[in-house]
């Protein structure tokens, strides 16, 4: 072959397999990863994550800085020693630091028990010694897009920290209180929906603090609560070889979750991302949308409020009454969810949600509802860009 310069010249083809459970490095010792069409040199702190993302650094076990016994929840311990006989027929003459060295919590070293990263983040009366990112941060905002400055639209803002146990207990409540519900009308009925299924979004909860990094120390896991989605972000990428269209058990801190099965919360068979396929598709919803970033995952679940026209939200329903609830079709439920979640919608707006593409059906749409009562016109003026039409209020 000939080369730019028209002279014989021939091509190098090297072939390099992907390596999946060690870190490759040079022989001094640089490590490099591919960022679109260049190569980039891992830090250290990087080097490490891969290697424990390729299970060659047990990260879990590594011994932690805390005092044993006196920085440990004693009392939740020997309950969940009692949990692990009782699961297993055990005697109450084995010795509960065996039943902790045998759960992989920790080790005897010199006649002392030392507990590890698992134990702290478990039992720990403050693993965020630790882990300082070891929280969830929830906030909930108003309306569909993330603000700041004067127009910063954040209305609930909780830091949740604890056990691991403790932060998916309290972060699911804290969910489960901001969550709104829908109506729903089907078979000639109405029946209340939750805007979520639950077992959905707690599994998407409980995955991301058990899959999370936890070398990336100082990193929380954030939960954010918008009008038309819930977006769950966590620490730490895609494990090698995971993908959102290609889901198999390969946790990042298998440890963890052979303690966290003993309570339930996990099963180490890939059965929860199941789960939240079926529970989405039972109640036709979109599926969960998934992005990847160099340092984190980002999990997005769709209420689909728009698009439900077999469903109201419920305070639009609350407004409405059953008798009006049941007089309107499917086109009049999509401009009122529309208008619960949005608190007002003009004819160009509404154009984007209904099947029509005809100005005029649209704006004749939002004047019949407003005939009906249904809808209030708001504008000062004849000819006004800014008139719009809001849910008409209960007369007192």
């Amino acid at each position: 072959m000939r080369n730019k310069n028209g002279e014989e010249d021939f091509i190098i083809l090297v072939r390099v397999y992907f390596v999946d459970d060690k870190l490759v490095e040079l022989t001094n010792g640089d490590a490099y990863c591919r960022e679109s069409d260049r190569p980039r040199k891992l830090t250290d702190a990087e080097k490490q994550e891969v290697r424990i993302n390729k299970g060659e650094r047990a990260f879990e076990l590594e011994p932690c800085p805390l005092e044993w016994p006196d920085d440990f929840r004693q009392n939740i311990i020997d309950r969940f020693v009692k949990t692990v006989r009782d699961a297993r027929d055990g005697s109450d003459e084995i010795d509960r630091i065996d039943i902790l060295e045998a759960m992989r919590l920790g080790k005897v070293r010199e006649g002392k028990f030392v507990p590890n990263n698992v134990c702290a983040l478990m039992f720990a009366k403050d693993p965020q010694q630790v882990f300082p990112g070891s929280y969830v941060h929830f906030l909930r905002y108003v309306g569909n897009e993330e603000k700041s400055g004067k127009e910063y639209n954040v209305i609930k803002d909780r830091m949740i920290q604890g056990s691991l146990l403790d932060v998916i207990k309290d972060a699911a409540a804290t969910i489960d209180a901001n969550l709104r519900e829908f109506t729903e009308f089907r078979h000639g009925k109405f029946y209340s929906v939750p805007e979520y299924p639950h077992d959905a979004w707690y599994e998407l909860l409980v995955n991301a603090c058990v899959h999370r990094s936890y070398h990336a120390k100082t990193q929380p896991i954030f939960v954010k609560l918008f009008d038309d989605r819930l977006v769950i972000s966590n620490p730490g990428t895609f494990m090698p070889s995971i993908n959102p269209d290609n889901f198999i058990h390969k946790p990042r801190n298998p440890f963890l979750m052979f303690v966290l099965r003993e309570y339930g919360e996990v099963r180490c068979i890939s059965e929860g991302t199941k789960r939240i396929r079926r529970e989405l598709q039972n109640a036709k919803l979109p599926p969960i949308s998934y992005l990847e970033s160099p340092s984190s995952v980002t999990a997005t679940m769709y209420n689909d409020i728009v698009n439900r026209t077999n469903t109201l939200d419920s305070e639009a329903y609350k407004i409405l009454g059953e008798a009006i609830s049941f007089s309107i079709d499917l086109e009049e439920r999509k401009i009122i969810n529309y208008l619960a979640e949005n608190h007002k919608i003009n004819v160009s707006q509404a154009l984007r949600i209904l099947s029509t593409a005809d100005w005029h059906t649209a704006k004749n749409r939002l004047h019949r509802l407003a005939k009906r009562g249904i809808l209030d016109f708001v504008t000062p003026k004849d000819r006004d860009p800014n008139a719009h039409y809001r849910l008409a209020q209960k007369k007192q």
